[in-house]
Parts: C-alpha cells; structure tokens; sequence
C-alpha cells in the first residue's frame, strides 16, 4: 500500500507570531484582569497593522506585474516605397555636313594656278573651302619681265548656276564703288584658267578695279563666265 503524502508543514507568517505572542501574553495574564485589556488593544494594533503592511505590498506586487505585463507599443515595419527611375535621353547630335566641293571649281583653281605661273611666279598658294561653291584664295605672285613686281592677294571665288546669275552678282557688288572697267579680254589669269578648264575662251571676261596707280592697294572684281573673282590686293615693287 502506498503511504500517505506527509502534508507540507504551514510557513511561519508574521500574524502566526503575533497570534502566539498574544495567547502567552493572554495565558501569563489571565490572573491580571486590568491587562487582559490593554493586551487586547495592542495585539488588535499590531494585527490592524500587519493587515495593513501585507495589503501595501499585495498592492506593490499587483503593479510591478501590472506594469511588466503591459505590452510595448507597436512600432510599424518601414513602408518601402517604390522609385521609378527614369533614364535620361541621350542628346540627339546632329551630325555636320561637309557640302561637297564643286568639282568644276576645284579644277578651276588646279588650273588658275598654272595661269597665275605665267609671266610670273606663283610664291604662295592657300585655299580654303567656305562653301561647296566658294573658295578664300590667299597668293603671292613676283610678275612682270623683270620679275620686280609683288602681287599679294585675298580672293573670294565663286561659281554661279549660269553666266547671267554671275553678272547679276558682279553688278550688285559694284553698287557706288569706285570701279573702274578695264580692258576685256582674255588678258587676266582668271579668264586664261578658263580658257584652260573648258578649252574655250569665256563669252563674259570683265574686269573692274579701283587701284588709282600701279603700285599701292586696291581692289578688283573679275568674272570669266560664271565663275567671279573677288580680290583685295596690294602691288608693291621688289
């Protein structure tokens, strides 16, 4: 047979002490009436007292689990919030367009150097493209029999659609200017350049200049056909 469970003994409380302490102050008393009394009072004090004691700290107990149990405020996950971006266009780069030289007026120039060389020396020579039609000319040239003359000149030359276009250029540029027409005819290296290009003297050689003298700076306007020679030159003695 099993035995039977020992039951736990009771834990000593402080009211279990003051009740004993009472019982024998009661029980060494009982002959003294006039104390049974005032024993009476204080054991009631003291036990008001440790009523009071354990329900202060029942209390203290009930809040510290109170506030221990209260649960955190919740603290909301971090939204992620969606970025679109948006790639940059690339800049649209228009490429540039070199307008293709004229070949007519490209040989021109190939042989209006040949024509330069004759009856003198041709001692600089620089072309640049302003255009598919147009050209800057910068040249030096010793002429004359004796070679003692210096031609250096800037010429602006172009080629028009038609001869009669380039006449009407050649007289809007000379409007109020002092020009004066020389002799016409295939006397000038630009009309010999033709004469060379096509095998054939042009219809229209004319020539305009402003020089007042043989020598010091002017300038001139020359049309072979449909190709115009605009210069500004000084002569100057070597």
């Amino acid at each position: 047979m099993d035995k039977p469970h020992a039951q736990p003994k009771d834990q000593p409380s402080l009211l279990g002490d003051i009740e004993s302490l009472w019982r024998r102050f009661w029980a060494t008393s009982a002959t003294k009436q006039p104390y049974k009394a005032i024993a009476g009072v204080v054991v009631g004090i003291l036990i008001l007292m440790v009523l009071a004691s354990a329900s202060t700290t029942s209390n203290t107990v009930n809040q510290g689990s109170a506030v221990q149990s209260t649960p955190l405020p919740s603290v909301a996950a971090p939204t992620k919030v969606a970025v679109t971006l948006t790639p940059t266009p690339k800049p649209t780069m228009t490429p540039t367009v070199t307008p293709a030289h004229d070949a007519v007026l490209s040989k021109y120039l190939d042989v209006f150097y040949d024509a330069s060389n004759i009856g003198g020396k041709v001692t600089a020579w620089q072309v640049t493209w302003l255009s598919g039609n147009s050209v800057r000319l910068q040249r030096s040239v010793v002429s004359g029999t004796d070679q003692k003359t210096s031609l250096t000149e800037t010429d602006i030359i172009k080629r028009f659609a038609s001869t009669s276009e380039a006449s009407n250029y050649v007289q809007s540029s000379l409007g109020n200017a002092a020009y004066r027409k020389t002799l016409s005819g295939p006397f000038y290296a630009e009309c010999w350049a033709y004469k060379l290009l096509t095998g054939q003297q042009p219809t229209v050689c004319d020539n305009y200049d402003s020089g007042v003298s043989a020598y010091g700076p002017g300038k001139a306007i020359t049309q072979a056909n449909e190709i115009v020679t605009t210069s500004d030159y000084v002569n100057s003695a070597v």
